[in-house]
């Protein structure tokens, strides 16, 4: 199973960090696989997966994603919410997760943000207000 270390940090705005994530993230060609279900009745689709499966809620936001090695940089404009930004260091099979935290504290810190951005939680948490800010502890 493939795992990963998972830091979120409230941001000002996307395009005030998107200059320094291109530099630090470089912009070499990236091979990735997806699975893709293209559908021409979208409402009719999430429709059917509600019925299935039930909702408890939506998360309308736009990605735009970097990889610096590793780490995946995610860059989100989440409506409701704002701006923030995301990284996913995937980790070895074998590998401490203690590794991945101290990656991605070392490129916080390359891109300029500060640990008191940092919050916990998803994006669904934060608009249900089951978390106020949800400051990390760490």
């Amino acid at each position: 199973m493939s795992r990963n270390v998972e830091i979120k940090a409230r941001i000002a705005s996307v395009e005030a960090l998107l200059p320094t994530v291109k530099a630090v993230a470089g912009q070499g060609p990236k091979e990735s696989f997806y699975l893709r279900s293209p559908t021409t009745a979208p409402e009719v689709l999430r429709e059917a997966l509600t019925l299935a499966y039930g909702q408890t809620g939506r998360v309308e936001k736009h990605r735009t994603l970097f990889l610096a090695g590793r780490t995946r940089i995610h860059l989100d404009r989440v409506t409701g919410l704002g701006h923030f930004l995301e990284l996913e260091v995937v980790l070895e099979e074998d590998e401490s997760p203690e590794v991945g935290v101290r990656e991605a504290n070392e490129l916080l810190r390359r891109l300029g943000v500060d640990r008191s951005q940092l919050i916990e939680g998803g994006y669904f948490d934060l608009l249900r207000g089951d978390l106020s800010g949800g400051r990390r502890k760490a």
